[in-house]
């Protein structure tokens, strides 16, 4: 888009800071959680456990779930008017948009990395790379 992200850094970090305050309550949530669930051998990777379990079951993951479809359609109105859009009176509000999505994504993306019981396997499913195929362009 010809924006430079160096312009941008302040927008940059507070809505990261944003993101990770939103995501924290499921991990806050899971860890009042940690105590009913079975024994396993380390307690990292029962938290895990317990992480992935709560954003699957649970209100807050569905609630989750459907941040990520309204904001997943946001996104796509955004890339549709930016393609079409003949002049450059709103790209720069355009790409700061973009640029709050892409970290509400990109967090959204480590979160569930950390909670995936597979790593590997998530990194290398569709969505996963749907994902970082979409939200890396913005950062570049």
């Amino acid at each position: 888009m010809g924006c430079s992200i160096g312009n941008y850094l302040p927008l940059l970090i507070w809505s990261l800071v944003v993101w990770l305050f939103f995501f924290s309550y499921a991990f806050f949530k899971a860890w009042e959680h940690l105590s009913n669930i079975q024994r396993c051998k380390s307690r990292q990777y029962r938290y895990q456990k317990v992480l992935f379990q709560y954003l699957l079951v649970t209100k807050v993951g569905s609630l989750y779930d459907l941040m990520t479809g309204v904001l997943s359609v946001m996104s796509t109105i955004l890339f549709v008017y930016d393609t079409y859009s003949t002049g450059e009176g709103g790209s720069s509000i355009v790409y700061k948009f973009e640029l709050v999505l892409a970290n509400y994504f990109m967090t959204n993306w480590f979160v569930q990395i950390y909670a995936a019981p597979r790593k590997i396997s998530y990194c290398i499913s569709i969505d996963s790379i749907v994902d970082l195929l979409t939200c890396l362009p913005v950062y570049v």
